[in-house]
């Protein structure tokens, strides 16, 4: 089953990392403090923070697999969790 939670960050500037947890943790009926494995294991945190800082001439996406989900942040903000979707393997 395939299911799209996009999330958007009510406060505009909380942090891109914060935004990924709470998503993530919405889709999974948990707190972020639940989430196992920590982000940090997954992307860098202050890293992802400082990805656009803003800037307008800074646009794009970045995407990330994170807790079984496929998450996309983009350059204002907006942070999409889709759950992944197995792909079948090759017969041998």
């Amino acid at each position: 089953m395939d299911m799209v939670r996009p999330w958007e960050s009510e406060n505009p500037s909380r942090d891109l990392s914060e935004a990924v947890l709470a998503a993530v943790a919405r889709a999974e009926g948990k707190q972020p403090a639940e989430l196992s494995p920590p982000l940090f294991d997954v992307i860098d945190p202050d890293a992802l923070d400082h990805l656009f800082d803003g800037k307008p001439e800074t646009a794009g996406t970045v995407a990330f697999r994170y807790h079984g989900y496929l998450v996309i942040v983009d350059q204002y903000g907006r942070v999409t969790v889709e759950e992944e979707t197995p792909v079948p393997s090759d017969p041998l």
